[in-house]
């Protein structure tokens, strides 16, 4: 499988600064959840970077998939734990990955909330005034993993 590495910035006056590392695969592809449940928005957009540009300012988005022809951008709460990317019946569709890796974390895990202001991947608890997971995400020791669904495996 063939990846493109892309890294979006959105700058909002709200939410401070999001960015995230973006995989594209090759053209083909697209991601099936295991439970439909983690689909979090379908739309239709222009442009595979502009769907990718919704995928990081929804902060439980990880995986998306784009339709150059039809336009369709699917935003999904899902990885690899989680769906599975597979051939598509349109050859002009995409899978886009952001990365999430143990780097992201180990400086802002357990900090103050200031320390994860305007961050996608942590969010300010209210009750500790620490940076903790999101919600349907658990800390592994390095990173806020996916929940996986009733019955499913750890690796």
């Amino acid at each position: 499988m063939f990846f493109i590495v892309l890294m979006i910035s959105i700058t909002s006056s709200i939410y401070g600064v999001y960015q995230s590392n973006i995989k594209f695969t090759s053209m083909g592809l697209e991601y099936t959840p295991i439970n439909n449940v983690q689909l979090i928005a379908t739309k239709y957009i222009q442009t595979k970077f502009l769907c990718s540009a919704a995928c990081n300012q929804e902060s439980s988005c990880r995986i998306f998939d784009y339709d150059l022809i039809s336009k369709r951008c699917r935003l999904f709460e899902g990885d690899s734990t989680t769906g599975s990317i597979n051939l598509s019946s349109s050859p002009t569709s995409i899978v886009g990955v952001v990365s999430i890796s143990s780097s992201i974390y180990s400086s802002i895990n357990n900090q103050l909330c200031q320390a994860c202001k305007g961050n996608r991947y942590e969010v300010c608890s209210a009750e500790t005034n620490l940076c903790q997971y999101p919600v349907h995400t658990y800390w592994n020791g390095s990173l806020c993993a996916l929940q996986l669904f009733e019955n499913g495996t750890c690796e």
